[in-house]
C-alpha cells in the first residue's frame, strides 16, 4: 500500500509513503522536490535514515528496474515532478 500527497506548503513537492503489508519492513517515505529527493525509513528504535539523491538519479533508478543489462542515458524534461 502507498499514499501520494502533493504539497505546496514547503515549495512544490510530492510525498509518497509506502507501507509493507507483511509488516516485515518499516514504512518508507519519499519526498521529491524539483532539485532533491529524500528517502527516509525509521527503524524500530525510531532512528530515521535518509538518502538524498537528485530527481534524475531517482528517475534513472526507476527506469533501470525495467531495463535489460547495459548502459543507458535517459533524457527528461527540466522538471520531473
Amino acid at each position: 500500500m502507498f499514499t501520494v500527497e502533493m504539497n505546496t506548503s514547503n515549495g512544490e513537492s510530492v510525498t509518497i509513503i509506502s507501507l509493507d503489508s507483511t509488516g516485515q519492513y518499516d514504512d518508507v517515505k519519499l519526498e521529491m522536490f524539483d532539485d532533491t529527493v529524500f528517502i527516509t525509513q525509521q527503524d524500530d528504535h525510531n532512528m530515521g535514515h535518509t538518502i538524498i539523491i537528485g530527481p534524475q538519479q531517482w528517475y534513472d533508478l526507476l527506469m533501470a528496474m525495467q531495463a535489460t543489462e547495459g548502459a543507458y542515458y535517459v533524457e527528461t524534461s527540466d522538471s520531473i515532478v
